[in-house]
Order: structure tokens, then sequence, then C-alpha cells
């Protein structure tokens, strides 16, 4: 059993001893709310094993050693030992527990256990107060032994009672080789991790409406069945969005919500996306149509409205017989609601305006995601601004405008989705932004970044149109469309009438609701996406909202969400969750690992075999432009062996510099 610092368990490795096939070893974990044979995640490691214990005694030695068996063996000595699991497990482990502590490392007796030993010490070398290796060389223990058998061969009392055979990493490294292929060289290692294998989108969750149009736009397209899911759940978002609420516990949340898909150019995204708005793109040319013919009408009546006003006027000479006078007269006609439900790249003001004189329910959707944010609207100036309306747009939240041009205003009953897909470039410039992650918009939007299908395209000669699946989804988002809203006082004003969950759905909700919330904890796996994290359940009620919506016979009948709706979202949201561990914790998104990046591309780029630090802040990247910068960056590439410091410096513009790097890149 894996445990937290209070010891409360996070998950359980069972061990089976098979007189045939040997030790095999399965992770069991609680998931999606159920128990699955999986290894869990973790976004700053995995705990240590007996994590509880080491936190309880402090200052005693910490042993650590090959296993949980070989660590349970010397636990029953009353000797404080872990482990990380196997002798590959080693980077994926967590090891701040015993920073600052005293550690004896007891490897197995074989390559993969030297191997262990000096991979814990080049992670702890610099984090430990002092560090020693069992030397196993002396214990006369046959290939591949371990402690266990040491204790089981020796009454359990260790190697030569108080005397262990122990050797200091300088003399272990000694012993048994050092690793590195030049002195001084740190081992080459990436700068970022590489993207770990997606998850496959769980398209059956969708249901048989969605899910039947993400499998024939795949099947056709041949576009990541993400990000065809990704469209298509965006799309019914979109036209659910003016229709209901969902209610838990009188807490009314809209059914809108954002979402944003990452692919490579060429991943056939723009195709996905015409295919997912199609029914959005007909009911807007329907209302352009109806628009130009009732503007036509409301410029005769407003020139008759104005004739009539002031010849009334003129006729009336008295205060009151002109107030009387223009009360006969009625209101002046109101211009007919503007026809746009999809835009591409507004900006925020432009979006509130649109959402004013225009339709209630819209969605902001570009299949060219870069252009939103590269735009106005996103620059240094305006991203905040810009982020903070989206924001409460996603909250369900009035709008209030307060301008000197144009007035003053308070918009009720709007709705706004989004879908940005976005080349992987651009999302980094999104994923990495410190200011959008603390103000809260990221963790509002549903994010997937497949695998590409390039080049595992045969051309299929099948006409989407005519599929029945795709058909199906385009009648009924159309069907929904078309269904009037219930507005308030005024005709783009909605009032979304309000569904609920049923017990058992209700129940199921609250069990994914806790079990998040267990995850949010220090060691918990959605710690390193808090805010995510923190709003998955409701991102599962708005997600079941709609699944029940697209399934209900005619939405105006919609009043209830049933448990396997919610079951379905919840496994939806698990897999959004894992999608935003990928690319957190890849390093994807971490800026400074960007700006390390961009520095070794320029020495890639310039040739440069030795570099000072002045030429880097001087000349290098113009994000560079002072050397603490630059002497933080060349750190890091020091760390992951591109660079090495020249001890004596180098003439460099007519002086010596001191600070200088040998490059290899």
């Amino acid at each position: 059993q894996y445990t937290n610092e209070e010891g409360n368990p996070l998950f359980w490795r069972v061990r089976l001893d098979h007189p045939e096939k040997g030790k095999e070893i399965r992770p069991i974990a609680l998931i999606d709310v159920e128990w699955k044979i999986k290894e869990p995640k973790f976004p700053n490691g995995t705990p240590l094993y007996n994590l509880h214990e080491i936190h309880k005694r402090p200052d005693e030695t910490v042993w650590i050693v090959e296993g949980e068996k070989c660590a349970d063996a010397l636990m029953t000595l009353g000797i404080l030992s872990t482990t990380s699991g196997g002798s590959t497990s080693v980077e994926k482990a967590n090891w701040s527990s015993i920073y600052n502590r005293h550690i004896i490392i007891w490897p197995d007796n074989d390559n993969s256990g030297i191997e262990y030993a000096r991979d814990i010490l080049s992670i702890l070398v610099n984090k430990v107060v002092t560090s020693e290796v069992v030397n196993v060389n002396q214990l006369k223990l046959p290939e591949k032994g371990d402690c266990v058998d040491w204790l089981m061969a020796n009454d359990n009392k260790l190697p030569d009672g108080d005397l262990y055979p122990l050797l200091d990493p300088k003399a272990f490294e000694s012993l048994y080789g050092d690793e590195s292929d030049e002195a001084g060289w740190q081992e080459k290692q990436p700068l970022c991790r590489s993207l770990p294998e997606p998850d496959p989108y769980p398209v059956d969750a969708l249901g048989d409406i969605l899910g039947g149009a993400v499998e024939a736009m795949s099947e056709v397209i041949q576009a990541p069945k993400a990000i065809c899911a990704n469209s298509i759940l965006a799309s019914a978002t979109l036209a659910i969005q003016g229709h209901v609420d969902v209610v838990i516990d009188g807490r009314i949340r809209p059914a809108s919500n954002f979402f944003i898909s990452i692919g490579e150019s060429g991943e056939r995204k723009s195709a996905v996306d015409h295919q997912a708005l199609k029914p959005h793109y007909d009911y807007q040319e329907e209302l352009r149509i109806t628009h130009k013919e009732e503007l036509k009408v409301y410029h005769r009546e407003t020139e008759a409205y104005k004739k009539a006003k002031d010849d009334m006027l003129k006729k009336n000479k008295v205060y009151d017989e002109k107030l009387r006078a223009l009360e006969n007269l009625g209101d002046e006609p109101i211009s007919p609601l503007r026809p746009f439900i999809v835009s591409e790249e507004p900006t925020y003001e432009g979006l509130v305006k649109s959402l004013e004189l225009g339709q209630a329910s819209q969605g902001l959707f570009s299949d060219e995601g870069g252009r939103f944010i590269g735009g106005h609207g996103m620059n240094s100036d305006n991203a905040l601004k810009t982020a903070s309306g989206l924001s409460g747009l996603w909250d369900g939240k009035h709008i209030s405008r307060v301008r000197a041009g144009d007035g003053s205003s308070l918009l009720v009953g709007r709705r706004l989705s989004l879908h940005l897909m976005v080349q992987p470039n651009i999302a980094q410039m999104i994923l990495s932004n410190r200011m959008l992650m603390e103000q809260g918009l990221l963790s509002r939007c549903l994010c997937v970044y497949p695998k590409s299908t390039a080049g595992t395209r045969k051309y299929k000669s099948i006409d989407l149109t005519n599929s029945q699946a795709m058909q199906a989804f385009h009648d009924k988002i159309s069907e929904i469309l078309h269904s009037p809203y219930t507005t308030g006082n005024a005709e783009n004003e909605l009032q979304p009438r309000q569904v609920e969950l049923d017990s058992d759905a209700k129940k199921t909700w609250q069990m994914f609701h806790n079990k998040v919330e267990e995850q949010l904890s220090s060691f918990g796996q959605l710690a390193s996406i808090k805010g995510l994290g923190n709003k998955a359940p409701e991102h599962a009620l708005r997600v079941a909202t709609v699944l029940a919506g697209v399934d209900t016979p005619r939405i105006s009948n919609f009043s209830k969400i049933s448990n396997g709706y919610i079951r379905n979202s919840t496994i939806l949201i698990q897999y959004y969750l894992g999608e935003a561990l990928r690319s957190f914790n890849s390093g994807v998104a971490d800026p400074i690992l960007q700006e390390a990046n961009k520095l070794l591309e320029w020495l890639r780029t310039e040739n440069k075999k030795v570099v000072t630090l002045s030429e880097v802040y001087q000349y290098g990247p113009n994000s560079i432009r002072d050397a603490r910068k630059a002497r933080n960056l060349m750190e890091i590439l020091v760390e992951h062996g591109y660079a090495l410091p020249l001890i004596n410096g180098v003439e460099f513009e007519g002086k010596v510099r001191r600070e200088a790097y040998e490059v290899r890149v």
C-alpha cells in the first residue's frame, strides 16, 4: 500500500510470485470512480513507499532498496526503509521527502541494481546530507541477490552486525565505473520530456448521435478522433446552451463550455470544423436572409416614425400636449437582431457588442485559433481584460458596460461557448501563459492534443454527406437550433429552463466530486492542474447536460439528467484531466525550459563551440537581455549536458571574459 504523509492510501501494487512465470507486479488504483489495474499518475512524481513512516521519523537514516518486498523486510527489523519500485522507476518518483536526510542505498547484485543506485545518487547527491551505498561485491550474494536473500541466509541480521561494507558515492563510482562520456560533462538530457502517448478518446461516452458523428468524421476525414470529438461536443454545446441551465442544490450553472484542440498543420482541423458546425452556419444563413428583409422593414418603419414624431411635435405646442402625443405614438421601432451566432476573432468589446445587438447565444469558434490568440484582443495590453471577460461569460455572469461614447448597459441572459483549434507552438503560448493560469481561463477549457494521423491516411471514396450518422447529428443540432428560446424582457435576453440530476445521477456526481477533491492534495494526481481539477465537477455537470439534451426527443421537454449521462460525462472529464496532465507535466508548458530551448536553438544556428555570457545577452535571442537571465539559462543547459563552464574563461571582443562555456549541441 502506497500512502500520503498522513498514512491515507493512494494506491496499491500487488506482487504475484508465480511458480513458473516468476514475479509479476500489478498496480491497482481508484480511477473514474472505479478500481482499475492501472498505474496512477502523480504530477510531481510517484510518492515513495512508506511515505508516512518517513514523515513520522524525521531524524532517522533512510535505507533505499529496489522493490517493496526488500523495504518490507528491513521495516520488520525496525529499519526505516523505502523504495521507488523497480529498477527503472527512479525518474518517475518524488524524492523530496528524503531531502536533507542521511541515506544508505542497498542495490540488488546485478547490473540493473547498480544502475538503480547510480540513478538515485545522480538525483540526490546534492539534496541529502550524506549518502552511502552497500558494497554488494563483498556480500557474496548470488546473481540478482537482494537484501531479502541476505537476511534469509543470515538469520535476519545485517552484514557484520554494525559494520556495513559501505561506499561513499565517489568510491562507488570508482568501483563500478562512471557512466559519463567526457570528464566534467553531464549526461545529455532533453530539455522537455517527450510527450507521453495519449489515451484513446472515450467516444462511446458521447452517446449514439454525437459518438456516431465522431466515428463517421474520423473514418472519412481521417483526422484524430479526439479533435473530431472536441468539435462535435463543442457544436452540440453551442446549440444547447441557450435552452437550459443545470441546477444542483440551488446552484445554477450554464451548459456552455470552452474547448481547445491542438494539432499540427495539415491535421485537417478545418474540414472537421466545417462538418461539425454545418448546422450552425446553415442556421446563421437563414438568420442573415431574414435579417436582410427585416432590416428593410425596420428602415421604413423608422423613417415613418421619425416623420410622424416631427409632425406631432410641431402640431402640439404645449409640453403636456407633446408628452401625451409621444405616449400615443409609442416606442421607436427596434432594430432586428444581428444574425451572427459564430465569430472567429473578435475583440472582447466586439463580442459584447454582438451579444448586445445580436443573438443571445453565440460561439467563438476558429479553426485557426492563432488568429484570435495573436490578435488585438489577446495582445499584452488587452489579454487580461479579454481573459476575464471570457471567464465571466463561461460563469454565466451578467455583462456590465460603462462607456463614455455609447453609454452604459447591463446585459443579462447571454451565453457563449468557445472552441479554438491551434497548432502546438500556439498552444505553448497559451498553456505557458502564467497570467492565463492564475486568472483562471485555462481551467475553463477542455483541451485535447492527440497523436497525428499523418502518414496513415489512405484516400477513401466515401461521401460524408451520405453518412446516416452524420446526417442524424446535423438533423438533431438543426432541430435544437430552430427550437424557440425562452426569453425575458427582450428578444435576446435568455431565461433558460433549469434541469436537475435525478437521485442516482446526483450520487454518482458526488462520488466524482469527492474523488477529484482527494486528488488535489499535495501528492494527489491533480496537484499540478489544480485550477482545472477544481472545476472538473462543474465541467462534468455541463457536459452531462449536453449529452442528455442531445438525446431528449424535444429540447423543450428536457428536465432531468439520469445517471448514465453523469457517468459518461465523468469518463469524458477524466480523459480531459489526463490530457491536461500530459501537456503540463511533459514540460511543454514550462516557460523557463522554453527559453532555454530557444537559446539552445540559437547556439546551434550560430554553430557556437564556445560562447561567453556577454555574447548570450548581447546577441542571443531577443527575450534574453540581461546577464542574470542569460546565466540562469546557461546553467540549465549545463545541467542538461549541452554546456560546460570554462574555468579560465576566454577572450571576447579584446577582453578576457571569466564567464564562458564550451558548447556541444
